[in-house]
């Protein structure tokens, strides 16, 4: 076994950093998991922990508890479990009919303005290649920052989706109906010849 030199605990980058439990280390919480083991290399026992959330280090020891661990979890700004789910935010708008102003409450949800979206470019007939132009991306990184763009193929996967999802809907509309449904449909081509 290689011989290592004393070290100052006090400097991080000379600890070494563990993701593994080692034979003796008695950890029964689950905060552990949460950190990366800062180990003395000397002795291979934990003298910190930093967060994997934020980088921040703790001073901490198996023996010791997990108090620290435990509080400094509840107050990380990156912990996902911090941020409230059912918190709303405020969303102002103008109704249409009149000057009116409305209130209402507003969830940032990346899953529905994707639909949204395949509604949108199915409805205004736009190519699939519309999301990746740069006048729309950097409409949607003003209006909703969040939102994170899909490309062109993950757009028409998405539509794929919308029409098997409509396509069950009027499956069902027309199960309950018991007369007849006749389909018609007009074809027409424009004086500038489209279709």
């Amino acid at each position: 076994m290689e011989q290592q030199q004393p070290i100052d605990l006090d400097r991080e980058s000379d600890v070494e950093q563990h993701n593994t439990q080692s034979v003796g280390d008695k950890r029964t919480t689950n905060f552990w998991h949460k950190y990366v083991d800062i180990r003395d290399p000397k002795t291979n026992k934990i003298v910190k922990a930093q967060c994997k959330f934020c980088s921040r280090v703790l001073k901490v020891a198996t023996k010791n508890g997990t108090s620290s661990m435990a509080k400094h979890l509840i107050t990380c700004p990156n912990n996902p479990e911090n941020i409230d789910k059912k918190q709303k935010k405020i969303r102002i708008f103008k109704t249409s009919q009149s000057d009116a102003t409305m209130v209402s409450n507003w969830e940032f949800n990346q899953n529905s303005i994707r639909q949204a979206l395949a509604k949108m470019i199915v409805i205004d007939e736009e190519p699939f290649s519309y999301v990746e132009s740069d006048g729309f991306r950097y409409f949607c990184s003003v209006t909703v920052p969040q939102f994170c763009l899909p490309s062109r193929f993950t757009v028409a996967r998405d539509i794929g989706k919308l029409f098997l999802s409509e396509m069950e809907n009027l499956k069902n509309t027309f199960k309950g109906v018991t007369s007849r449904i006749a389909l018609t449909t007009d074809c027409w081509t424009s004086i500038q010849n489209l279709n």
